[in-house]
């Protein structure tokens, strides 16, 4: 059941046994593994029915851009390591500039 949370009286209050927090792959799954099992739970997402801008715009994630003096050999290390944080990160991504120790 879908309910839009700006037609909920306002104080009103909701009883359930686990609150999921984002309808993402996780959440859903979560949610869906909760149903199997019979525990009433309650799933909380932002935005509408439909998409809009002003929820899009609440996932926008930033570039963090830094100089790192370096050697070539740890500059491909260094960049192997900033590609996994930036995947893993939640919208977060991290380029670096390296500058030769040397020169």
């Amino acid at each position: 059941m879908f309910i839009d949370s700006r037609n909920v009286e306002q104080r009103a209050v909701v009883e359930t046994t686990v609150c999921i927090i984002g309808a993402g792959v996780a959440g859903i799954t979560l949610a869906l593994e909760m149903d199997k099992h019979g525990i009433d739970t309650v799933m909380l997402e932002s935005g509408g029915y439909k998409p809009d801008d002003a929820t899009r715009d609440l996932y926008r994630g930033e570039n963090v851009v830094f100089l790192i003096p370096m050697r070539m050999e740890a500059a491909a290390a260094f960049w192997v390591a900033a590609a996994t944080a930036g995947a893993a990160g939640a919208g977060r991504s991290i380029h670096g500039t390296s500058k030769s120790a040397t020169g």
